[in-house]
């Protein structure tokens, strides 16, 4: 219920500033003045809340409309990207290892952005790091500048064999495993509370 309350409290403060919002980390700052009266944790328990615990409103209300924009704008070019890799299969319905590793891919963007409803990975160094790791991947097996007439660019990690190969692998990994030290560090902070 709580939750529902601070999301119209949002709604009021994108309300006062459709296109630029209350500024960027501001939405703590700007909460109070959309009323509280209806959520019993301010109002009773004078508890602080410092995000909406969605991070598309929060991105609304302290960016606006425009800025919400800006977010969605890759994520909508990622879908582009899947929908011309496995969506036109036409007499043949197997998709490519490309395009499965495409739909892999996207699929835990997809994920992260579901959560992105209702909690705030925005907050999260891991889950952007993964997410970061899963959307530069899926664009780049998208290949969105294979369809242009005259560019013709390959995926580092299509033939491992090669030097630029290796180099990505090794970065990924090393990508992965501070991701997963980074988790555990969270975790274990967590814990003492």
């Amino acid at each position: 219920y709580e939750r529902q309350s601070l999301w119209r409290m949002t709604f009021r403060m994108v309300d006062d500033r459709p296109l630029t919002g209350c500024g960027t980390g501001n939405w703590k700052v700007c909460y109070p003045n959309a009323g509280v009266e209806d959520v019993f944790s301010i109002d009773v328990l004078d508890f602080v809340f410092v995000r909406p615990h969605n991070d598309y409103l929060r991105v609304l209300s302290e960016t606006g409309y425009v800025g919400l924009f800006l977010l969605l704008l890759p994520v909508g070019m990622l879908a582009v990207g899947v929908w011309h890799n496995t969506g036109r299969r036409g007499k043949s319905r197997k998709l490519s290892r490309r395009a499965k590793m495409l739909v892999i891919a996207a699929s835990g963007v997809a994920g992260v952005m579901v959560f992105a409803f209702f909690d705030f990975p925005y907050d999260r160094t891991e889950l952007l790091l993964w997410c970061s790791l899963l959307f530069g991947t899926a664009m780049a097996l998208a290949d969105p500048i294979r369809h242009s007439s005259s560019l013709s660019v390959s995926f580092p990690l299509s033939n491992p064999a090669r030097g630029a190969g290796r180099l990505t692998h090794t970065l990924i990994s090393t990508l992965a495993l501070a991701v997963a030290l980074l988790t555990i560090l969270r975790i274990q902070s967590e814990k003492q509370y």
